[in-house]
């Protein structure tokens, strides 16, 4: 179904996308058709996650898959991805954040519902036998056919579902239902003998395995007590020789056996049986830890080498002198102090009274500072800090030059 174009991104006053109001704003241009499945998905989703007395039916992830499938034909197509950087995938995540959140469908989950019924039909191309399938139950009224990942979209009966025996009905995409009729396939799908059973492994596996895997937590546990690293492989294997030694001597006293010659397994027969030994399992713990180690000690000599960089840039430059923290201006009443902590830090200069701890102002800078000080020591009569002569003997003559001006005698009348 063709998707609809042109609908603007809407954001919220924090800039941030709406999905609500954005995914509203999409939908008053759909059809009524297509509004109405929109509400027929909306409606059953939710009851999927609130019906608890149903849930084990409902929740199946081809049953959600197929859908949410059909929101996302309208919005996308058929077999369209929902790319974020374009309009229809944005469209659908603004659908699944403001319609499907709240009912417990995180965008991972939507994804891969979706997923599971792409490949599930491809597997077997009609949605009736699919929905026949997931809605069989068996004499108690529990659902048979649960779970399933992307690889198996079926679970363990996906396997029969590959095998020629249903394949062959399968041309062009599509079922003939003539020849594979709904019961045959329930009847044939849910046969025993056909349903995939899981591997399990040889109890000698199992437990040889498992005697392996607690003589390595008790080796971890007392190198860590002792605070050693587990990288030397060869005397870890010496420390536990000995607990081996008397493990299997032990079941011989028990078993009331003469002690015996062993001979250790070849590769080809710990392969055959995946069977774990105790060197597999250090080597492995010991490279998952330098793993995590590489990125450590990359950061680390990237570190060094810009640091010692700036060291040979600050060598090459000239020597600077230190600026002053203490200034007694001339007059010796006061003294600007810097204070490297300053509870005020825009007022870093301080002035004090020479011998005593009690501030009498604050200043931004040092300049600031000295024209406080000259103030206060003109405001007290003293002199201030560096006068200057020539202009002070200038003032002087200007004085003398008005008063004589002043008393100037008059001219005699001609």
């Amino acid at each position: 179904m063709a998707r609809k174009k042109g609908t603007p991104a809407v954001e919220t006053p924090t800039g941030k996308p709406n999905p609500k109001a954005e995914f509203d704003a999409w939908f008053k241009t759909c059809t009524d058709a297509q509004k109405k499945v929109i509400f027929e998905v909306d409606a059953k989703l939710n009851v999927i996650q609130t019906d608890k007395n149903n849930l084990r039916k409902e929740m199946q992830p081809l049953r959600v898959g197929m859908e949410l499938s059909r929101v996302k034909e309208i919005i996308i197509g058929r077999s369209g991805k929902a790319d974020p950087q374009k309009e229809e995938g944005r469209i659908w995540g603004a659908y699944r954040d403001s319609h499907l959140k709240d009912a417990g469908y995180s965008k991972s989950s939507c994804d891969t519902y979706v997923g599971m019924i792409v490949e599930a039909r491809k597997i077997l191309p009609s949605d009736e036998l699919i929905t026949a399938l997931i809605d069989h139950t068996d004499e108690q009224g529990s659902v048979m056919m649960t779970g399933g990942n992307l690889e198996r979209p079926f679970g363990k009966f996906t396997m029969y579902l590959r095998s020629d025996a249903v394949q062959e009905h399968v041309n062009d995409g599509k079922v003939n239902l003539d020849d594979l009729t709904v019961d045959d396939l329930i009847a044939n799908v849910f046969d025993p003998k056909n349903v995939e059973s899981r591997k399990t492994k040889p109890n000698l596996t199992v437990a040889v395995n498992t005697a392996v895997r607690q003589i390595f937590s008790k080796l971890k546990a007392e190198r860590k007590a002792s605070k050693k690293p587990m990288t030397d492989e060869a005397a870890t294997m010496k420390a536990r020789n000995r607990l081996v030694q008397y493990v299997v001597e032990a079941l011989l006293a028990v078993c009331d056996m003469q002690p015996m010659a062993f001979k250790p397994l070849t590769a080809k027969t710990v392969k055959a049986h995946k069977l774990l030994t105790l060197a597999s399992l250090v080597q492995a713990a010991n490279a998952k830890k330098q793993k995590a180690a590489k990125p450590a000690k990359k950061a680390a000599r990237k570190t060094k080498k810009a640091k010692s960089t700036h060291a040979r840039e600050y060598e090459q430059q000239p020597e600077q002198q230190a600026e002053p923290t203490e200034i007694r201006p001339e007059g010796g009443k006061y003294v600007i102090r810097k204070n490297s902590k300053p509870q005020f830090p825009q007022l870093a200069w301080e002035i004090f009274e020479d011998g005593k701890d009690e501030q009498v102002a604050r200043c931004q800078d040092k300049l600031q500072a000295v024209e406080a000080v000259n103030g206060l020591l003109k405001k007290a009569g003293a002199a201030v800090d560096s006068p200057n002569p020539d202009a002070a003997a200038a003032a002087q003559d200007k004085v003398i030059r008005k008063h004589l001006e002043a008393n100037k005698p008059p001219l005699a009348a001609g």
